[in-house]
């Protein structure tokens, strides 16, 4: 189900769960109200007047239509409980790569240390982003990421150039070992672009600053890279494929110029 939709329905449970405490309130006082109108002694005999008779019986079938609404509302939020509970529990992702061959056999006798990755905040959250036009982007919190994506593409980006061998040992800044080059990698763009719905598509935009400890006041290599990958069709499972597609792009990209600064 698209995330709009979702959307509505959440929107209808709360509208008709508010309906339902209004109504059981009013039936409350209505009930209360009609107890205060009908004095103990009461009776409907040929002595009472028939007007009295007519309006007492008229609030009674109306304080009984209160009654009725109100197990209406409350049968309508129990069934709309259940099926939100089905359908609003969020579904869960983990970015994942096939990790490359050896560059060579032999790696550079050099240590690289990876600075943690930072995600600009607003794609940091754990819910999909959305681009549905030009300015506008909308965050879907039934389709999540099951840890944040700096966790994720972190450890990929280290296990990657790890597998890649371009560096005798990467380091993740322990201080366990002393490094001779750091690089800082930060995502600048994780989103899908729906706003061609005949191509939608998964967006990833990383910058890379690589230094060495020797001179840290000048780069090495600062470069973005960006991968725009079409989906198979416009679903989270497609969605998360051709992520999974741009960040192999991307590493492949980065490692290849890693290994030309050196």
């Amino acid at each position: 189900m698209s995330w709009y939709k979702k959307i509505v329905i959440q929107c209808a449970f709360k509208i008709t769960s508010l309906f339902g405490v209004v109504l059981l309130s009013n039936t409350h006082k209505s009930i209360h109200g009609a107890r205060r109108l009908l004095p103990c002694n009461l009776r409907f005999d040929n002595n009472t007047t028939p007007n009295i008779e007519y309006r007492v019986k008229n609030r009674i079938k109306f304080f009984s239509g209160y009654v009725i609404l109100g197990f209406i509302g409350l049968i309508s939020i129990a069934c709309i409980s259940c099926m939100s509970a089905k359908e609003f529990t969020p579904k869960q992702y983990m970015l994942e790569v096939s990790l490359p061959h050896k560059l060579n056999n032999k790696a550079s006798s050099k240590v690289l240390e990876i600075n943690s990755i930072n995600v600009v905040p607003q794609f940091a959250s754990l819910g999909f982003v959305y681009r549905v036009s030009d300015l506008n982007y909308v965050v879907d919190y039934y389709n999540v990421f099951f840890t944040p994506p700096a966790q994720q593409i972190n450890k990929i980006m280290n296990n990657y150039m790890r597998a890649k061998n371009i560096f005798s040992y990467i380091s993740s800044g322990n201080g366990q070992l002393k490094s001779d080059y750091i690089l800082y990698p930060e995502i600048t763009a994780l989103y899908a672009d729906y706003r061609d719905s005949k191509r939608p598509l998964a967006v990833m935009v990383t910058d890379v600053t690589l230094f060495s400890k020797e001179d840290v006041n000048k780069p090495l290599l600062h470069k973005s890279y960006t991968a725009r990958i079409s989906l198979v069709e416009k679903s989270s499972e497609s969605l998360v494929k051709s992520w999974n597609k741009a960040l192999q792009s991307i590493l492949a990209d980065i490692s290849r110029d890693l290994s030309r600064a050196i």
